[in-house]
This record gives C-alpha cells, structure tokens and sequence, in this order.
C-alpha cells in the first residue's frame, strides 16, 4: 500500500484505504465507485494539493465538519419530531455558520498555499482565474 505512505491523502481515505489508489506522478488520487471492482471504468479522478495540510488544519477541519454532521442530524431528528419550524430554521443558520467557516478556512488555506505557490512558478493568472471561478459558484449559492 504505497500510496499511504503519502501525506497528500485525504482523511476519508484512510478511513476506507480500499477505495483509493494514488498516482505519484500525475498528483492526482483515483476514488473508485462503491461496488465496483474495476477502477478503470468507474473512477473518478480530483487533483491533491501540491503542499499537504498540516495535521492541526486538518484535525481542525474534520473537528468542525463532525459538529456540523452532529447538526445536520439533529435537524433530521427535529423534523421527525415535528419540532416548531422558527427552532429547525435556527439550526439551518447554525449548520450553514459553521459550513461558511470551514470554507473560509480552507479558502485561507488556498490562498497561503496554493496561489501563493503558483505566484513564484509564474502561474498566477491561471490559479486567480480558478479562485474567481470557484467564488462566483460559492457566492452564487
């Protein structure tokens, strides 16, 4: 299993390493469909990050994902319950508050890592492009 050697591999992954396999050269990780034993005709493929996160950032984001995971199904619980709609819509706020901050979070962390290293390989306009591109779907919705 050499691809958990690397630090570049998400939390989930080690969770379910069987899901996984890691291609060190193209920096990109396969994530193969549940129930499917062939990875070559049901993958999906994401880019890694050329830096990893620091153990702390991700223990803090997988820390804050958990509550927010908590909320979500304390609001399906509510809704079985029939709880008053002012009190379900209330934690609809409080499970969008704490989503809005892991991303603003990981924004953070793109911008500290990522976009500043395409800043000193030149790369810049295309990275700020994606940024803008990605702001616009986030804000959009």
């Amino acid at each position: 299993m050499a691809f958990l050697e690397s630090a570049k591999l998400t939390v989930c992954s080690l969770n379910n390493p069987s899901r996984l396999s890691y291609d060190t050269d193209t920096r990109y990780e396969y994530m193969r469909n549940a129930g499917s034993g062939n990875p070559s005709t049901n993958s999906k493929r994401r880019r890694l990050k050329d830096e990893a996160r620091t153990f702390e950032l991700k223990e803090d984001l997988i820390s804050r994902l958990s509550r927010a995971e908590g909320q979500l199904r304390g609001l399906q619980r509510m809704i079985a319950e029939n709880v008053y709609c002012v009190d379900i819509l209330q934690q609809i706020t409080a499970v969008r508050r704490a989503l809005d901050k892991v991303a603003l979070i990981v924004l953070r962390d793109h911008l500290k890592t990522c976009v500043r290293q395409a800043m000193v390989r030149q790369e810049a306009h295309d990275k700020v492009e994606e940024l803008i591109q990605t702001l616009d779907r986030f804000l959009a919705s």
